[in-house]
């Protein structure tokens, strides 16, 4: 009997210093991070404020605990924002939101949901926040109270506005002189201007590159923004392949000549219809055959083709390069990476942004996009788009 009782003491201080292990391990997570974490109950009364939301608000856990939510909300919430959101509640639910549900109602119809609030800290300063909420339930799934979990994101948020400044300087200080510089350029070496000297020939020719190559990375960085901020627009037609195809080579044929390079039809047979938006079709393919260009040899050629599959058209694009290293293949569709050995070699000029702004265009048009490389052979970039009923 003593022996069975000493045994029961026992696995009692097992379990007793498990669960004050778990309890620790479990505070110190909860409190460790700068993350503001809150748990309300049904009542709408809080039943945990964390250290990082004392340190995110400036407000101690013993002013919080037990205290009402709503009583809180309006303290560390701007009024208006507060509003904004009770109204459209209440379009949403055909009656206004009462008490703490104007922050939590969405939570029985759609799960976990997140929001963005602007707070008021307890010295009167302002942040925004980011905010993912979850209901509570017991064993038996019946509601406990919820769950809000608080990021700061003030940083974040003035990063954009410095990005968003960047982008329209860009866009309206830097493109519309520099594109009014090209086209000066182009004309004068050209000749419209009349018979130059050679040397100052050659300076205005270097001048044209250059410029060109600004000019190609202010429309890539525009295109870059445009795509993630999901303002690209996509109108997709039913369009033939080949023609698409024959209309890429003819626009694209002057930069070609420009490395020596000579683009080839191989394969376009008339009559295959795709799904896609002709003016981004026809800049993925701008895109293709200019690296393309770029990367083949003085005197090579880069095929160009359309392919029938059961379900999709696929057009493919091949030079007669280096290949692309072993090392750079699971990079070839970042940003801002170029594979800059090759480059250096040939001497060409990338924004890295390029095969990027191909891929996200591709799949915006329901495709999807791969290449196949072999050192010392070539490159094939191929993408495929659906087939038009």
């Amino acid at each position: 009997m003593i022996f069975l009782e000493t045994v029961h003491r026992k696995r009692r201080h097992i379990l007793q210093r498990e669960l004050h292990e778990s309890n620790a391990l479990l505070d110190a997570v909860i409190n460790g991070t700068d993350y503001a974490i809150f748990v309300v109950d049904e009542e709408g009364v809080f039943k945990l404020y964390s250290r990082g939301a004392e340190r995110m608000l400036g407000y101690v856990p013993s002013q919080i605990v037990g205290q009402n939510a709503m009583l809180f909300s309006q303290k560390v919430c701007v009024p208006e924002e507060i509003a904004s959101r009770a109204r459209r509640i209440q379009e949403q639910y055909g009656r206004p939101p009462v008490g703490i549900e104007v922050f939590k109602l969405p939570l029985r119809d759609d799960g976990p949901f997140g929001q963005e609030w602007i707070n008021i800290r307890a010295d009167g300063s302002r942040l925004t926040v980011a905010v993912m909420m979850w209901e509570l339930k017991d064993a038996d799934g019946e509601p406990q109270g919820s769950l809000a979990i608080v990021r700061d994101i003030s940083r974040i948020k003035e990063l954009e506005e410095v990005k968003h400044d960047f982008i329209a300087t860009v866009s309206h200080e830097l493109r519309t002189p520099l594109t009014s510089i090209q086209g000066a350029l182009g004309l004068t070496t050209a000749g419209v201007a009349g018979p130059l000297p050679e040397k100052a020939s050659e300076l205005l020719a270097i001048a044209y590159r250059n410029t060109e190559h600004l000019v190609r990375l202010i429309n890539d960085i525009l295109d870059i923004e445009k795509i993630e901020a999901g303002k690209i627009s996509v109108e997709t037609k039913t369009l033939d392949a080949s023609d698409a195809l024959r209309g890429a080579l003819e626009s694209n044929r002057p930069y070609a000549d420009r490395f020596g390079v000579h683009m080839v039809l191989k394969g376009a047979t008339a009559g295959i219809l795709a799904s896609a938006d002709p003016a981004r079709l026809a800049q993925v393919l701008a895109n293709l055959l200019s690296n393309a260009s770029k990367y083949s040899p003085p005197g090579g050629e880069v095929w160009v083709a359309t392919e029938v599959l059961p379900e999709t058209v696929r057009f493919s694009v091949r030079d007669f390069g280096p290949g692309i290293p072993e090392s750079f293949q699971p990079f070839v569709f970042e940003k801002f990476m170029q594979n800059r050995n090759e480059a250096s070699r040939s001497g060409v000029d990338s924004t890295g942004l390029g095969l990027n702004i191909t891929k996200r265009l591709v799949e915006a048009m329901q495709g999807t996009i791969g290449f196949e490389t072999e050192a010392g052979k070539g490159t094939t970039f191929f993408f495929d788009l659906p087939r038009a009923v």
